[in-house]
């Protein structure tokens, strides 16, 4: 079994992958390369849009960021207040329920 490796880099504390990946080296130290991160973060969307959950904060972020939009542009979308996006996490308040 390949061992798994925790993608912090998405700024999801929960990803784990299980293969399309690979380690070399560079000047800087231990590099990391991931296959098709296109696809992937596509496929975390997807997943994290299917979740029977209110999303948290960071997932919101991963998928603000993934769509290219501004917190005022989701919150529009989501007719929200924008203040609320960017005021709940800091309240401890992480989903949109």
């Amino acid at each position: 079994m390949a061992q798994l490796y925790h993608y912090t880099e998405s700024g999801l504390d929960n990803i784990y992958l299980e293969g399309g990946v690979s380690f070399h080296k560079t000047v800087y130290g231990k590099g990391v390369s991931i296959a098709d991160t296109e696809g992937l973060h596509k496929a975390i969307g997807r997943w994290l849009i299917q979740l029977p959950k209110p999303l948290n904060g960071a997932e919101l972020r991963f998928l603000r960021l993934e769509m290219e939009t501004t917190q005022k542009d989701l919150a529009e979308g989501l007719a929200l207040p924008s203040r609320l996006l960017a005021v709940r996490p800091a309240l401890g308040l992480v989903g949109l329920e």
